[in-house]
């Protein structure tokens, strides 16, 4: 059903103490839910570590969460830790709080996304056998680097999001203790649901049979628009995944932690607003507000060379996840974020990075300074990298759906980013899939001529299912845009950004999920509808534009380049000339080598039957809590019974 109109996601993210953020504005007829608190204290005495309800003083950390997702489709987190505590105890209570409030979040996420993967009936295929060796692997080379001494200020970093998922993990499973050794992470444990983007590209080297990652597949639609007259310069991401990720939250990370261990200076992202899920201790759309006033997004493009994946190795790389989490709380500008980056390249998740200095802008001045932008270009605008990637391969045998400008997406960018005067309009734009009237949208080689893929935001499930359709990104499909973020000047020096989750739609009425021509329906605590009032900004918060046409704006703009080719990964840098930002810096293409998967694999249980759902099995504390004989029923504490016997 759809939310009710009143039900407004203005999403401005700014949580001044707990004022929940991405500024949720809801009705009187739709009370918001109580929020959940957890404190993470050292006992006197004994030095151990406890997890109690609601906010204390003197806590290591503490974390609040309030679950608007039925109304707005969001929940929002709060997290902090105290500086007076050393880093390393800060990060794994970090984790812990995080998963006190969020426990059953993370357990109706796991449900729909990776239940089964790798397990528990699965451990000895080829594929997870050569997915757990690799992995293992890579963990045991980091902890090497992290005791080396080496490059400090980097693998203290890397040790810290490390010993966060550790507390993450530790505490849903009931157990509170720090490591004092080894940080001994289970590789098919919470770290499957940091590396959703990292496996699409593990898969193809590790040979699994039955990729998830169809060909074509896109991820995300970006646009970075400067307005007339140097007005203000917004930025904008929409998420295209499947439906079943739809379980979201809005996190607000303050982690004081210091530069290198021993130190006194702090990070300068020290405090991240970002777009997220449950049970993930970074974005994953991406879409970060950082303290160092910088504003990171991406957009995801695939290899399409298989003769390349034998130049992945688990030792001398970090997989990209963690490398995000670094150069977000390192970084200081958008070159050392492509700096630090560029790392360690694991060559997974390859994906252009376009990395906002909002330091480097000030609105109504004649131009932007230098650094405001950087693009970090893993492919495919370079053409070195295009061809070594098999796009090349590619356009010539599907046209121009694989270039980079002639795509439809690109083409209605640099069609129609002129109509983009302010937020609302940028929102408009973000959201829209006008897919049957829209020439853009027609895809040679289908039938139906009109195809919902080809748009801003998708909407591949509107695809009839016995169409014909030239790669499995274009036909039916339990996928699509799913999300939208934009923030502006203004909103991110508040750490505020307009959103909106839910599958987009064009001239059309709000499509209910429920109807969505797949079975089954619907998912563990998923938003149903893919319709609902607009978003919009919280009076006052920031001043309607007035709408400007014509005129072009420009920035200079730097360019990184850093891909995994011919065993070492090389890089490079150049000043950009000046150019448009309303030409999509990023989402003009993406794609990468895969079978679809079955449409839609959800699964329903309403959180009130959660106990009714485990209690035939027991939940006995094994990996990550599965239950051995249930396909992976993860325990909730106090809804689960004990352990059968």
């Amino acid at each position: 059903m759809a939310a009710p109109r009143a039900v407004v996601a203005a999403l401005l993210l700014a949580l001044p103490g707990l004022g929940v953020g991405f500024g949720v504005g809801v009705a009187a007829a739709v009370p918001p839910p109580p929020a959940r608190g957890a404190s993470v204290l050292l006992e006197p005495g004994s030095g151990r570590l406890r997890v109690l309800p609601g906010r204390h003083p003197n806590a290591i950390a503490w974390a609040a969460l309030t679950d608007h997702s039925r109304a707005v489709g969001w929940a929002f987190l709060e997290l902090a830790t105290n500086a007076s505590f050393n880093d390393s105890l800060q990060a794994y209570a970090a984790g812990l709080a995080e998963a006190a409030v969020t426990e059953q979040l993370i357990y109706m996420h796991w449900m729909n996304t990776v239940v089964g993967y790798c397990g528990p009936f699965g451990y000895q295929t080829p594929y997870c056998e050569k997915l757990r060796g690799y992995l293992q692997a890579n963990l045991a080379w980091m902890e090497e680097q992290m005791a080396s001494g080496q490059r400090p200020e980097y693998w203290h970093q890397v040790r810290l999001a490390l010993l966060q998922l550790k507390g993450l993990e530790d505490s849903y499973n009931g157990r509170v203790a720090f490591p004092t050794g080894s940080l001994s992470l289970s590789p098919f444990g919470f770290l499957l649901l940091q590396l959703g983007g990292d496996l699409e590209d593990l898969e193809q080297a590790l040979n699994r049979s039955a990729p998830r990652r169809p060909l074509g597949s896109g991820s995300c639609s970006a646009l970075l628009k400067l307005l007339p007259g140097q007005r203000d310069l917004l930025v904008a991401h929409d998420t295209w995944a499947p439906y079943q990720t739809m379980l979201r939250i809005v996190k607000k990370y303050t982690l004081p932690f210091r530069v290198a261990p021993g130190g006194s200076a702090q990070i300068p992202g020290s405090i991240q607003v970002f777009s997220s899920y449950p049970g993930t201790i970074f974005s994953g759309d991406d879409f970060y507000i950082l303290s160092s006033g910088l504003v990171a997004l991406e957009t995801t493009i695939g290899n399409s060379n298989a003769a390349l994946w034998k130049y992945l190795r688990p030792q001398g790389s970090v997989l990209e996840w963690l490398r995000n989490i670094v150069a977000n709380r390192l970084a200081r500008s958008g070159a050392e974020w492509a700096t630090i980056f560029t790392q360690f390249n694991s060559g997974t998740y390859n994906n252009q990075w376009m990395v906002v200095d909002y330091k480097a802008f000030s609105p109504g001045k004649a131009g932007p300074q230098p650094g405001v932008l950087t693009v970090l270009e893993q492919i495919p605008y370079f053409e070195e990298i295009f061809n070594a990637s098999g796009n090349l391969e590619l356009v010539k045998q599907y046209g121009d759906w694989f270039t980079y400008d002639k795509n439809p997406r690109a083409q209605i960018f640099r069609r129609n980013h002129s109509q983009v005067h302010d937020v609302d309009s940028m929102v408009r734009l973000m959201r829209s899939n006008n897919y049957l009237q829209d020439p853009l949208s027609r895809c040679r080689g289908c039938d139906p001529l009109q195809n919902a893929e080809n748009a801003i935001s998708a909407r591949s499930d509107l695809n009839p299912s016995n169409g014909t359709y030239p790669f499995a990104a274009l036909r039916q499909r339990c996928h699509g845009g799913t999300d939208m973020k934009v923030t502006s000047f203004g909103m991110a020096s508040t750490y505020r950004a307009g959103g909106r989750q839910r599958p987009g739609v064009g001239r059309r009425a709000p499509l209910p999920l429920e109807h969505v021509p797949l079975q089954p329906p619907a998912a563990h605590g998923a938003p149903l509808t893919s319709g609902s009032s607009p978003p919009s900004r919280s009076a006052g918060t920031e001043p309607r534009a007035t709408p400007a046409r014509g005129g072009r704006s420009s920035i200079r703009v730097r360019l990184s380049r850093a891909f995994f080719w011919g065993g070492k990964l090389r890089g490079a840098s150049a000043a950009g000339s000046s150019f448009s930002l309303g030409l999509a810096l990023g989402g003009a293409w993406e794609g990468g080598p895969g079978s679809a998967p079955v449409p839609c694999p959800l699964y329903f249980s309403p959180p009130a039957s959660l106990a009714a759902h485990c209690r035939p099995v027991g939940c006995p504390t094994l990996r990550m809590g599965l239950c051995p004989r249930c396909a992976a029923v993860p325990r909730i504490r106090g809804l689960c019974p004990q352990p059968q016997k």
